[in-house]
């Protein structure tokens, strides 16, 4: 996967979000390195609005660095209730499985 695939979905993710839950989202200050690895952060906006200073994550992804452990999987599954303007309920379910190489 290159880089700016990665950045690609970042974005698609970004959209998705700020779409279903109105929260913005951005990369900004990204770096990428000799041995292909990048680090960004990702400024984001909350519920309460305001962009400050320290509204930021940062990530960092490397290409050289070699796990001392076995990878791990994990699921994680979580209800969701959105309420609508008028007040109808939606249900829905979240399912993320995230796996570490």
């Amino acid at each position: 996967m290159t880089n700016e695939q990665i950045f690609d979905y970042f974005k698609e993710v970004f959209e998705y979000i700020k779409e279903e839950a109105n929260i913005p989202l951005e990369i900004i200050d990204d770096n990428e390195f000799k041995d292909g690895g990048i680090n960004f952060y990702v400024s984001f906006v909350g519920p309460f609005g305001g962009i400050g200073a320290n509204k930021k994550i940062k990530v960092d992804i490397s290409r050289s660095e070699v796990l001392q452990f076995e990878s791990v999987k994990k699921k994680v599954f979580r209800k969701l209730l959105r309420i609508s303007q008028n007040n109808q309920s939606h249900g829905g379910e979240c399912y993320i499985e995230t796996k570490y190489k």
